[in-house]
Order: structure tokens, then sequence, then C-alpha cells
């Protein structure tokens, strides 16, 4: 009796050890101005392609809880002709509950009785010039399982993203190959479209007067808005809106005193930006 509670504990203490090593969330999306990334879908027959980030601008939660990244986009796909299409955005990012382990994070799947097999991933990558890798391997279902990977890198965010489904054959693959942080680089950058701007534009939209009290005006410049959201400093939506061009001038009497994040999205973008209330 004595031993088999000896196991028991060992093995609770060892699985509770495990689980405190692994990064939080904050760690793995922790990401400076300047930083790039580059990442591509290698699913089955996919052609050639490459998302190449930037981060342009970087701002915490006024609780700094959640942090919120802006990245330009510089990047192409191809036909299965062999034709390139290009392509270049300005999106932003909000990651939040920044010390909760990465286990809670929105694409982490955690074992359970339908798994046929499943393994926690935790170890020191030589692929990533020795970047502490977080992730999972797991098979889900007994007769021809579904395969899902995921693995984050610290610094690095996502860096592989893998589903096999063996009934319909699809296949899902995209992971990053190449990363610049502080001046040093990991991988080999994918240069095919060579006219990457040196310095990146961003749109030209202004809010007046911030600090607002009862109300503010949107100068959307040369960007075209659809929409407008504003979210709190702990990440929150407050408010989602529909934006017609006529429609500049926006009531925020029912704010708060404090700090607020507005993102204006397109079609094919998104561009973010600070609201401070008084």
């Amino acid at each position: 009796m004595k031993k088999t509670f000896l196991l028991i504990l060992i093995f609770v203490v060892t699985t509770t050890l495990a689980a405190q090593d692994l990064m939080t969330i904050g760690e793995v999306f922790d990401f400076e101005i300047g930083d790039e990334f580059q990442t591509k879908g290698d699913g089955l027959n996919q052609p050639p392609n490459a998302d190449r980030i930037t981060i342009t601008d970087k701002y915490f939660s006024s609780e700094s809880d959640s942090v919120f990244y802006v990245q330009f986009h510089n990047s192409y796909y191809s036909d299965y002709d062999g034709i390139n299409y290009f392509y270049t955005k300005t999106d932003t990012v909000m990651y939040t509950n920044l010390d909760s382990s990465i286990t809670t994070f929105d694409s982490w799947i955690s074992n359970d009785t339908n798994m046929s097999y499943y393994d926690t991933v935790n170890v020191i990558s030589d692929q990533y010039c020795n970047t502490l890798i977080n992730g999972f391997h797991c098979s889900i279902g007994f007769f021809e399982p579904v395969s899902i990977t995921r693995l984050f890198g610290k610094g690095l965010g996502l860096v592989k993203y893998y589903e096999y489904n063996p009934v319909d054959w699809s296949d899902m693959d995209i992971f990053l190959f190449y990363y610049k942080k502080n001046g040093i680089s990991c991988g080999i950058p994918d240069t095919l479209f060579v006219s990457v701007p040196e310095d990146i534009v961003k749109p030209e939209i202004k809010i007046i007067p911030n600090p607002a009290n009862v109300s503010f005006r949107v100068v959307p410049g040369t960007f075209t808005y659809k929409e407008m959201k504003i979210f709190g400093s702990n990440g929150s939506l407050i408010r989602s809106q529909i934006v017609h061009n006529e429609n500049l001038t926006f009531d925020c009497s029912f704010l708060d005193a404090g700090i607020y994040f507005v993102l204006f999205t397109s079609e094919s973008t998104s561009y973010g930006t600070k609201l401070v209330i008084r």
C-alpha cells in the first residue's frame, strides 16, 4: 500500500512540475517592434506561398494583461499554374491573459478519452536556433484518427500548425521557417518579392480630439474602413459598429475615463490605435 501511494505521489509531483515548466502566453507572444517572421503553408500539393510579417507597433492595456501588435504583411501565394499573387496588408492582433499557461491558449488541445495518442512537447529546438518550444502532438479517434500538432516558440508565437484527416485526405501544415529578432536571424528568408518597402507606411487614421470626452471625430486619410471596434483596457470588446462614409463622428460619452483600443477594419486589412477618455 505504501509503495502504491509513493508511486502515485511521484506521478502527481512529476506531472505538476512538467506543467509548471511550460511557458506562459506572454512568454510565447513576446514580440518587439522590428521583429520579422516568415511562415508558409506546406499542405498536400500546396503551391508555393509565404506570409512575411514585420511588427510595426506594440502597446499594452492599462493593466498590462493584454498586448496589441500591429503587423505589416508583404506576402504572396501561387496557383497551380505557377502564377504568383503578391499582396500587402496591415492588421492588429491582441493576446490576453499573458500570465496564464500556454495550455490555456485557444488553439491548445488538452488530452481526453477520445484520443488514441497524446504527447506534450517541452524542448530546446535546434531548428529554431536553440529556442524553447512547447506544444503537443495528438491523434483524435481510434480508427483513422485525425493527427494534430501545435508548437509554440518562446518569443516566436505559433511556429507550427498541423492537421491531417485521413478520411477526406485534408492536410494543413503551416510553419515558421525564418525569423529575425533583435537583429539576429534564424533560417533562410524568402526574397521572391524584392520590392519590400524599406519604410512601412501606416494608414493615416487620426482620432480628434484625443484625449476625448463626449465625442470624437475620425479622419481616415486614404484608409477606407467598414467597421470600428472599441476594446477596453482588459481586451474586452465594448462596442462594434458598422461605419458609413458620412458617419465620421462618434459618441463616447458612455465610456469611463481611461485608455481604450480602437480597431478599424476594411475588406482586406485592419488598423488599431489608442483612444484616451478623460
